[in-house]
């Protein structure tokens, strides 16, 4: 009996002293985590002290610069490249990394490999470096390349060239506009016929010419053509408006119109409030609203619309040009601008006049102040382009702002290439793409150009 005590006690003590070194092990036991081993970057950026002139221009715009990464390719780049003549130097960058952070950071160049403290410039005059990163782990590790990205032309410089698309040799002259994607050159040819050519943006000929119907050669007034809401509109020596949905075929829409001056944008978000204006023969302002309306009487030109006076001509009423800035946003902006031309009493002008629209609907009319700049010529062209005005005449091009205070433009936007004809009168489009068409005009031998000029200024391609 006392032996079975004895056993049970002696049982217990075990049990217990199991119990009490169990629970011991359990509160020495500890549990040990690895380090990190991401090693990616998260963030990188750029900037710059200028040493110099130039670098005070460009080096801002570094520091603005957004990067990418591309944690596939383990690259790093910038889109949108850094302004033209960025001078490669010391630069400051900044890197992210994980929480837990790394062991070390290398630069490595094509002939070395240094460590980095991330506080240090890096030099990249040498060569642009790779980032290599070691994990916190002292194992994990990621090599990134850097594609730093700089403009190898100056993007304000118009860049040109000649189109396999051009003019047949058999044009004496032509007018082109664009219509969608299409440009459409109506041309009177050495037969003294009245025809049409088509061709796309990216077409490297025309169609087959057609020959137009309605309109005589011989009284049609080439430099009217106009675009008006998909039709076409065109005026003849006769004072007749004629207007054709195709080109090809047209009818008689209205007589007793001296001129067609152009369309003068409407608010409208839709252009439906969009006007055709032209000059009747009795001196009157008036409109088509498209193209099955019959015209509206606006008003009579005023004494100064109509004769001018000491400071400058009146609204010219031929060979004049006509270009449409839409900004339904801003009304005084939102304008069409009819440039240099003929008045009605046959006088040469190099005044800019400017109509627009209230938003009350009432048309209004101002001229710029007098233009110095470039002579009262015929065959002046301008057109709207990077929200400015442009003027060409001869090989020079002219630029103005709003105010019409009309300016030579930098060397960097004008004809470089010896090839371009020394022309007047040319048809000059500005397409979706934000490119430049120059078709034709009329050289001092009285030739017309059959290359046809492509040109965009270099910071609007796409990128």
């Amino acid at each position: 009996m006392k032996f079975r005590q004895i056993t049970k006690f002696l049982l217990l003590f075990v049990l217990a002293a199991l119990t009490i070194s169990s629970c011991s092990d359990d509160e020495e036991t500890t549990t040990t985590i690895g380090s990190s081993s991401d090693a990616q970057i998260y963030s990188f950026k750029l900037a710059a002290k200028p040493n110099n002139a130039l670098d005070s221009t460009t080096y801002p715009q570094i520091a603005k610069t957004k990067f990418s990464i591309d944690q596939f390719k383990l690259l790093i780049y910038n889109a949108d490249s850094l302004p033209y003549r960025t001078a490669m130097r010391k630069f400051y960058a900044t890197l992210a990394f994980s929480t837990s952070g790394t062991s070390s950071i290398h630069l490595v160049y094509p002939d070395t490999i240094m460590e980095w403290n991330t506080t240090d410039s890096v030099d990249f005059s040498i060569a642009t470096p790779k980032f290599l990163v070691t994990a916190a782990d002292g194992l994990s590790k990621k090599e990134y390349t850097l594609d730093l990205r700089v403009h190898q032309v100056d993007p304000d410089t118009l860049i040109w060239a000649p189109q396999a698309l051009s003019l047949p040799s058999t044009v004496k002259q032509q007018k082109t506009v664009l219509k969608g994607t299409s440009f459409y050159t109506f041309s009177i040819d050495e037969d003294n016929a009245f025809y049409i050519r088509k061709a796309t943006t990216t077409s490297a000929a025309y169609d087959n010419k057609q020959m137009v119907s309605g309109l005589n050669a011989n009284n049609v007034e080439l430099g009217s053509m106009t675009l008006f809401k998909d039709n076409f509109y065109a005026l003849d020596k006769a004072h007749n408006v004629y207007n054709s949905t195709d080109g090809i075929n047209w009818t008689l829409k209205q007589s007793n119109v001296l001129t067609i001056l152009g369309v003068v944008p409407g608010l409208a978000s839709d252009g439906d409030e969009d006007k055709l204006l032209v000059i009747t023969e009795n001196n009157e302002f008036a409109t088509f609203a498209d193209y099955s309306s019959s015209m509206q009487i606006v008003r009579a030109l005023t004494s100064t619309e109509l004769d001018g006076n000491s400071v400058q001509k009146g609204v010219p009423f031929s060979v004049f040009s006509s270009s449409v800035n839409f900004d339904r946003k801003n009304q005084n902006l939102n304008m069409l601008a009819v440039t240099a031309g003929k008045t009605k009493s046959g006088v040469n002008s190099n005044d800019t006049w400017m109509f627009r629209v209230s938003d009350t609907n009432v048309l209004q009319v101002s001229v710029a102040s007098k233009n110095s700049i470039f002579a009262a010529n015929e065959g002046i062209v301008t057109f709207v382009y990077d929200g400015y005005f442009y003027a060409l005449t001869k090989k020079i091009f002219y630029k103005s702002g709003f105010s019409f205070k009309w300016a030579e433009a930098p060397s960097k936007e004008q004809f470089v290439d010896p090839l371009v004809p020394n022309a007047s009168g040319q048809s000059i489009i500005v397409d979706d793409k934000n490119y430049i068409w120059i078709f034709g005009g009329v050289t001092g031998s009285g030739s017309v150009p059959s290359t046809i000029w492509k040109g965009r200024l270099n910071k609007l391609y796409t990128k």
